[in-house]
């Protein structure tokens, strides 16, 4: 399913290198009462990025990267719910099955096709089955899946966010949990862009689970499943306190650019695949182009420029 064009970015305005909020309508999508994982890694990216998605969301498209890993998602939480005998290859093709009829109801004019649902089940099935070659999932004790954490600060600021898989282990002669996350993507190295956005996303998971259960887990691991590698996460202080330093900070640093309608704009390796990137000033500037082959384009986008 070939994904519609984005909409025009309406209530948005250039201001040399910010993304002005013109209406309360894109305001009301950018605030927010708490603070995810996300957004603090996008308030340390480009914070305008972030005001484009909120404002200018894409259609759906059964076969991007970020449709097939949620679905891949959807069959290993669904999986980890159920008892550790019934955790088997022959259980996650029938979950898998399952959802594809599901999509099937829901998008029927693209997976009515025989040849996309058989495409659409090959690709999720690659990107899930790598798990039953990293793990056994019938000895995982599985505490919970998609465990939510709200209504908590982390390092002093409101969170919200969903842990992927929380399990039981004994660990250097402790019982204690386990955070885990899947990526369906490549393995990201730690300092990658400069930052090691992986590893905090799993630090500020882990500190939610020590505010509620009073204990921090004595590990944490990103499952990059697709490519069949395991990360295991530090949680010693000296990484523990630069992550929640950050997510204080973005915390900061986006209530700060809400109070003054703006977010500024900083290039990095992936300008390519921003939505804003041929109407972007500081993109232009840099000489940073269109990697997909589809952004909108500065017509497209129609946002003004306001002047002196």
């Amino acid at each position: 399913m070939l994904r519609p064009p984005r909409p025009a970015a309406t209530g948005l305005a250039w201001d040399g290198n910010r993304l002005n909020i013109t209406s309360d309508d894109v305001m009301a999508r950018v605030d927010r009462p708490y603070l995810s994982v996300s957004t603090s890694q996008a308030m340390a990216g480009c914070p305008a990025r972030f005001v484009a998605d909120k404002s200018m969301p894409e259609g759906v498209d059964l076969f991007s990267p970020s449709s097939l890993g949620t679905a891949a998602h959807t069959i290993l939480e669904r999986l980890y719910q159920l008892g550790p005998k019934r955790r088997d290859r022959r259980t996650a093709t029938s979950i898998m099955l399952g959802l594809a009829r599901e999509l099937t109801e829901t998008y029927p004019e693209v997976m009515s096709d025989p040849v996309t649902y058989h495409r659409w089940c090959e690709e999720v099935s690659h990107r899930y089955g790598g798990i039953f070659e990293m793990e056994d999932p019938a000895e995982v004790q599985t505490l919970y899946t998609e465990r939510k954490f709200d209504g908590v600060e982390v390092a002093g600021v409101p969170a919200m966010g969903f842990i992927d898989r929380q399990e039981e282990i004994e660990a250097r002669n402790k019982v204690g949990s386990r955070v885990v996350d899947y990526k369906f993507g490549k393995a990201k190295k730690a300092g990658a862009y400069g930052r090691d956005d992986h590893g905090d996303q799993l630090r500020i998971y882990a500190e939610a689970v020590r505010i509620k259960d009073g204990v921090l887990p004595l590990e944490a691991k990103v499952l990059y499943v697709t490519h069949r590698q395991a990360v295991r996460v530090p949680l010693g202080p000296k990484y523990m306190k630069p992550t929640l330093a950050k997510f204080s900070q973005a915390w900061t640093d986006l209530r700060t650019y809400v109070d003054q309608a703006s977010f500024p704009t900083r290039t990095s390796p992936l300008c390519g695949w921003c939505p804003l990137v041929n109407a972007c000033p500081v993109a232009r500037a840099e000489g940073k182009v269109d990697r997909v082959g589809n952004a909108p384009t500065e017509v497209d986008l129609g946002i003004p420029t306001l002047r002196p």
